[in-house]
């Protein structure tokens, strides 16, 4: 069995990452990787992975090896969500039962839900906690630094509009010194920011 405890602003930074990446759940598989100090979320396929954390307390576990449960993210911050209450909430994953508890330290409210290892291989589970690194050594080998400005955000958060807009088109952004091009099936913009990003 494993437990540890993720307090309330842990729950809000899950909630906020899960969130955002509710495209990419629908084509991977989510594996949680509990560890001293760490919950870390691995959205993983063979060709595309994605990994969050957030920080948990009392950790405690008896598995060996791999410490890796599966289960819809939904159903996981769906219970979250339901217990949390005002303070912490406790989470004990229990692999021979098939199932992970989710209790409110300040109400002992508690719900159970069922995990789903039996579609995650071990090897599947090894694979997603090095895939994002495989990925970036595979298709980021000339990769740049780029400064992250408030202008750049901006721009970026204006380009994001148009992205939404015409979803269902192929979208690039080009950055060349310090002009930031965006084009999809409609519109072809450009925009000079003040200093290159690169």
């Amino acid at each position: 069995m494993t437990k540890f405890t993720m307090n309330g602003e842990s729950v809000k930074r899950l909630l906020t990452l899960s969130n955002q990446s509710k495209e990419l759940m629908s084509q991977t598989k989510p594996i949680f990787v509990p560890s001293d100090g760490a919950l870390t979320v691995n959205l993983y396929s063979p060709k595309s992975a994605l990994t969050f954390s957030v920080d948990i307390s009392n950790f405690e576990t008896d598995e060996v090896g791999l410490n890796y449960f599966t289960m819809p993210i939904g159903d996981f911050t769906g219970a979250i969500t339901a217990v949390i209450g005002d303070g912490s909430i406790e989470i004990a994953v229990n692999k021979a039962e098939n199932n992970v508890d989710f209790m409110s330290e300040t109400t002992g409210i508690k719900i159970s839900k069922p995990i789903s290892n039996a579609i995650v291989s071990d090897e599947e589970a090894e694979a997603s906690t090095k895939a994002v690194e495989d990925l970036k050594d595979a298709y980021l080998q000339d990769s740049i630094k780029v400064t992250v400005t408030p202008e750049l955000l901006d721009t970026y958060d204006s380009i994001a509009k148009f992205m939404t807009l015409a979803k269902n088109s192929q979208n690039t952004i080009n950055v060349v010194g310090n002009k930031i091009f965006y084009s999809d099936n409609l519109v072809i913009l450009e925009k000079t920011i003040s200093a290159p990003i690169a």
